[in-house]
C-alpha cells in the first residue's frame, strides 16, 4: 500500500468518484476531479497527473495488492463510464481512522432505523469494530411507511442528482421534479426538503410515506441550496410541516403534579416556561404556531392538563374530547 501523500489523495478522489452510481464519471471527468483534489491539497499545476498515471491508479485499485476494487467500464452514448459494480464498496473510507469514532458508535448501537444499512456495510466489510457488543439500543417502529426511501435519497443528495417523484398527497396524485436537499426525521417519521419546479414555496416538505416512486431526472441540472440550515423554519412549531404565513401564539395550559413532572423531564418545546400556582397546579406557557401535531401532543397528556389560552385552541380541544367521549358511549 503506497504511503505517498499524492497517491493517497488520488485514491481517495477516485474512490469517491467511483461510488457514484447515478452520475458516473468518464475518464476525462476522473482526471479533472483528481487534479482538482490535488490542487486543493496545495499541489501546483506542474504536479497534475496525466492519463498514464490515472490508468496506473485504476489498475492498482483493482489489484489484490491494492483494494480489489470492482471497477466497471461501461460504454454509453459513445462515452466510457467508470463506477463500482457494488455501489456500497469503498476502497478507503470504511477503513479510515478519521471515521472510526463514528463507526464505533454505530457498531455498538442497534435500532437506528433506517440507518442499519451502515451497520450492514460494516458487517460486509468485516470491519473489526463490528465484533464488539451492543452498548446502545434504540427503540423504533420498523413498520413506519416511507423509511425505505432514506438510503436512496441519501445517495441522490450526496451525488447532487435531481429527481422525479410520484406521490399521493391528501389522497390526490402528485408528481414532482425536485432538487433534493435534506432528509429530516420527526417523531419517528421521515420527510424530504427540496426545491420543486414551479412550486410557490421553497423548500417543499414532502412526507416519505406519501412517495410511491423516486427516479433520477437526468434532464435537470441539480440546484444546490443557498442555505443548509433550516432549523429556524421549524423553531415555532411542533409539527413536521410549518403552516404557511402563520405566526406563533401564546399558549397557556394548567398541569397537575403528575403531568408537571412529565413536562419537566420532557419539555414540549424550547419556548416552554413554567410557573408554580397552587399546591397541585402548575402553569406552562409556550410560543407556538397552532397545528395538528400540537393538538396531538396535548391530547397525549390526557386529563393531566387543561388548555386556558388561546380560546380557539381551548375550544378545539373541547370538541375533540367531546367526540372521544361520544365514541365510548356507543
Amino acid at each position: 500500500m503506497p504511503v505517498n501523500k499524492s497517491a493517497l489523495i488520488r485514491y481517495m478522489a477516485l474512490d469517491r468518484c467511483l461510488q457514484r452510481k447515478y452520475r458516473p464519471y468518464t475518464l476525462d471527468g476522473l482526471l479533472r476531479e483528481v487534479n482538482r483534489c490535488l490542487e486543493e491539497a496545495g499541489y501546483s499545476q506542474s504536479d497534475s497527473v496525466a492519463l498514464r498515471t490515472l490508468y496506473a491508479d485504476l489498475k492498482f485499485m483493482e489489484s489484490e495488492a491494492g483494494f480489489a476494487a470492482p471497477i466497471i467500464r461501461d460504454k454509453k452514448n459513445g462515452h466510457k463510464l467508470y463506477y463500482y459494480d457494488d455501489p456500497e464498496f469503498s476502497a478507503i473510507g470504511v477503513y479510515s481512522s478519521l471515521h472510526n469514532e463514528g463507526l464505533e458508535l454505530i457498531a455498538h448501537s442497534k435500532g437506528i432505523l433506517p440507518f442499519e444499512w451502515i451497520t450492514e456495510r460494516l458487517y460486509n466489510t468485516k470491519h473489526p469494530l463490528i465484533k464488539k457488543r451492543t452498548l446502545i439500543r434504540f427503540t423504533h417502529n420498523p413498520f413506519v411507511a416511507g423509511q425505505m426511501w432514506v438510503k436512496k435519497l441519501y445517495d441522490l443528495i450526496l451525488e447532487q442528482v435531481a429527481i422525479k417523484i410520484e406521490a399521493t398527497v391528501n389522497d390526490k396524485p402528485a408528481n414532482y421534479d425536485l432538487h433534493p436537499w435534506q432528509i429530516r426525521e420527526h417523531r419517528g417519521r421521515w420527510f424530504l426538503l427540496g426545491k420543486a419546479i414551479n412550486a410557490s414555496i421553497t423548500p417543499v416538505i414532502l412526507a416519505l410515506s406519501d412517495i410511491q416512486s423516486i427516479e433520477p431526472n437526468t434532464d435537470m441540472i441539480y440546484l444546490p441550496p443557498l442555505e443548509t440550515d433550516w432549523d429556524e423554519l421549524f423553531e415555532d412549531c411542533i409539527g413536521p410541516i410549518p403552516p404557511i404565513d402563520e405566526k406563533p401564539e401564546l399558549i397557556k395550559i394548567i398541569a397537575n403534579n403528575h403531568t408537571d413532572k412529565i413536562l419537566q423531564n420532557e419539555p414540549l418545546h424550547h419556548s416552554q416556561k413554567r410557573r408554580k400556582l397552587e399546591e397541585d397546579q402548575v402553569e406552562y406557557q409556550f410560543k407556538l404556531i397552532l397545528d395538528n401535531e400540537l393538538e396531538r401532543q396535548l391530547l397525549m397528556l390526557g386529563p393531566g392538563i387543561s388548555v386556558k389560552k388561546p380560546e380557539n385552541l381551548r375550544n378545539r380541544m373541547k370538541e375533540i374530547t367531546k367526540e372521544m367521549h361520544t365514541s365510548y358511549l356507543e
